[in-house]
C-alpha cells in the first residue's frame, strides 16, 4: 500500500529527465537529485518490506535495518539537500559555482560513501 504512492513520486521525478539524461552528465544538481530519488525509491521499498512481521523478525537486529535508515537519511535527505544548495547558492548570490570540479568530487565521494555504508 505504501509502495505505490512513494514509487509514483520517485518515478515522476526520474521520468522528468526522459529525453534529457545527457544533461545529468554536466549538471551537478541533477546528479545529486537522481541519486536522491534513487535512494528514496530504495528506502520506500525497504520500509514497507521491513514493516512485515515475518521479515522484521529476521532482519531487526541486522545491518540491513541500519543500512535502510542511512540510505533514507543520507541518500535521500542528504543528497537532496546538497542538490538544492548547489542550485540555490548561484541563484541567491548571482554567480557561478566556485568550482564545478570540486562539486563533482563532492558528489562522487558522497555517492561512494553512501554505497559503502549501505552495503554491509
Amino acid at each position: 500500500m505504501l509502495i505505490a504512492p512513494s514509487w509514483g513520486g520517485m518515478l515522476n521525478g526520474l521520468l522528468t529527465l526522459r529525453g534529457a539524461w545527457d544533461k545529468v552528465r554536466d549538471n551537478v544538481t541533477l546528479k545529486f537529485m537522481v541519486v536522491a530519488l534513487t535512494c528514496y525509491g530504495m528506502a520506500t521499498f525497504e520500509g514497507p518490506l521491513l514493516s512485515l512481521k515475518n521479515v522484521n523478525m529476521l532482519s531487526h537486529f541486522t545491518d540491513w535495518t541500519i543500512a535502510h535508515v542511512h540510505v533514507g537519511g543520507l541518500g535521500w535527505n542528504g543528497m537532496l539537500t546538497f542538490g538544492m544548495l548547489y542550485w540555490l547558492f548561484p541563484k541567491m548570490f548571482r554567480t557561478e559555482l566556485y568550482s564545478k570540479k570540486l562539486a563533482n568530487q563532492h558528489f562522487w565521494i558522497a555517492t561512494l560513501g553512501i554505497i559503502l555504508y549501505a552495503i554491509p
